[in-house]
């Protein structure tokens, strides 16, 4: 009786000696495909590198061939290229070893939600092992062992009930979470822009002791802003107002429904950036820092961004009080770092937990309270300024960030206008849904394949066949449209935010 060979099944997540956590997905046909992220311990990940993959595993050979790409998340070199690669047997004791040799911090910023030694604990499981025989374009992994995890944020009320403020309270105390990972699109509104310069220096044992050297709660580095929302939009959001929610929606349904004194609807709201996300108490503020969510101080991946690019400490107010932020339009030169005043007329994506104030009756019916009391996007994970397309853009191509309409980022790659690359990634940084696109640009229009990639641990395993129509432009429009689709790919729309981010 012929034995039956186990299939060799290589989905899951990697993590590589450059630092990187890989989500592959092995379909039975023995495609693979892969997103990688660099530094996955941080709120967001992939600012470093993120690139994508798609082969095919030769289960008589034990190798895994195919071609590459960088996408432009974050401030990365854009780069693509081939790799080879040889699947690896390895015993449980050389498992054990790669494991501990695992890149990465010695106490995380922010906890892995999951199994980080990988292969579910069954015993006897065979435990594979990969590595780079070959290589174009500058790819950086050379070894992948399993583990990584599903790394991500902790869980919303964990977040809230361990922030700390400056005033020896806790993030909870002051701000209720009603939905978080919402996006809304909004024009900013000239009125109520303000921010009060915190102390300096900014470092955080400064911070968190600022309240009660200086006095005022006002002095806790937030800056606010008021913006219009733009409500069709965030009616047409696939389950808005229905999924998501951990207080009742209506509390905030009610606020932007009140009608102001020329009879429209508020659809006013107020996001706040915080200054410092971490849970170290003021004994513990140098310590090693526990940060839960971005702030505008944090670096990299446990940064608010602004363009996708960290802020880092890059925020200023002119002696005019106006709020400056980096340009995410134009490069540095030498010491000199392009500002951009955050002022009307712009429009605005932004990212982070709905939320209402303490000081706000939630059910009032009062309509002068209604006005009076907005709702916030309290922390901001992201800010996007949308880029003015009407100007003149030199080299424009499909390569930048790109918004869809079932809520996800769209990170597109452009290869010389004759092919598409992608990585999706769901409102909730991918745990929803991740998904990779590969296909040709031909005859005004795009076709090829995606597939679902497991960054979440129950998040979509799907994949399929997709045709898409770029607008008017070509490989430099700024909206792209499905033609045909299968496999129950969600998206329909992508319009574009803006070019790749400036390197």
């Amino acid at each position: 009786m012929a034995q039956m060979v186990q299939r060799i099944d290589l989905s899951g997540a990697w993590q590589a000696d450059d630092q990187g956590v890989y989500y592959v997905r092995h379909l039975p046909d023995n495609t693979v495909w892969w997103a990688g992220l660099s530094a996955p311990w941080f709120f967001h990940a992939g600012l470093a590198f993120t690139n994508v993959f798609r082969g095919t595993f030769d289960p008589g050979r034990m190798t895994l061939t195919g071609a590459w790409a960088d996408v432009p998340r974050g401030n990365n070199t854009l780069q693509q290229g081939n790799l080879s690669l040889d699947v690896v047997k390895i015993s449980g004791t050389q498992a054990v070893r790669a494991h501990e040799a695992l890149p990465g911090p010695a106490v995380p910023n922010i906890p892995p939600n999951g199994d980080r030694n990988g292969d579910d604990g069954k015993p006897g499981k065979p435990q594979f092992q990969l590595r780079k025989t070959s290589g174009t374009g500058g790819f950086g992994g050379s070894v992948w062992n399993r583990g990584g995890g599903q790394w991500g944020p902790l869980p919303l009320d964990y977040r809230f009930a361990n922030t700390r403020r400056n005033d020896h309270n806790v993030f909870s105390d002051h701000v209720t979470p009603y939905r978080d990972f919402t996006v809304a699109f909004a024009d900013l509104e000239g009125a109520d822009l303000g921010w009060a310069e915190p102390p300096m220096p900014r470092d955080y044992c400064t911070w968190v002791f600022s309240w009660l050297r200086i006095g005022g709660e006002d002095q806790d580095g937030d800056f606010d802003m008021v913006v219009r929302i733009h409500r069709n939009d965030l009616d047409a959001q696939p389950h808005f107002w229905d999924q998501g929610w951990v207080q009742p929606a209506a509390y905030i349904r009610n606020r932007f429904d009140a009608r102001q004194p020329d009879g429209t609807p508020n659809n006013r709201l107020r996001p706040e950036t915080i200054m410092y996300g971490r849970d170290n108490d003021e004994d513990h503020c140098a310590g090693q820092p526990g940060i839960l969510m971005p702030g505008w101080m944090e670096d990299a991946g446990d940064s608010v961004l602004i363009n996708g690019q960290p802020l880092n400490g890059g925020l200023q107010q002119d002696f005019a009080e106006n709020v400056l932020l980096p340009d995410p339009f134009h490069p540095a030169t030498g010491t000199q770092i392009p500002e951009l005043i955050l002022r009307p007329p712009m429009t605005l994506r932004i990212s982070g937990c709905l939320a209402l104030d303490h000081h706000e009756c939630p059910d009032t019916t009062d309509p002068a309270k209604l006005l009076a009391h907005l709702p916030e996007i309290h922390p901001v994970y992201a800010l996007d300024i949308l880029q003015d397309f009407s100007r003149r853009r030199s080299s424009a191509s499909l390569t930048g960030a790109w918004h869809a309409d079932d809520v996800g980022t769209y990170y597109l790659r452009d290869l010389g206008g004759t092919e598409l690359w992608w990585l999706g990634l769901s409102r909730d940084q991918g745990r929803s849904f991740a998904n990779v696109f590969h296909g040709r640009i031909m005859d005004g229009s795009i076709a090829g394949d995606w597939a679902d990639v497991p960054m979440g641990p129950s998040g979509t395993r799907s994949q399929g066949t997709l045709t898409l129509t770029p607008g008017l432009g070509g490989v430099t429009t700024t909206v792209i449209t499905t033609e045909d689709r299968s496999g129950g790919f969600s998206g329909s729309r992508w319009q574009k935010l803006y070019d790749r981010p400036v390197a």
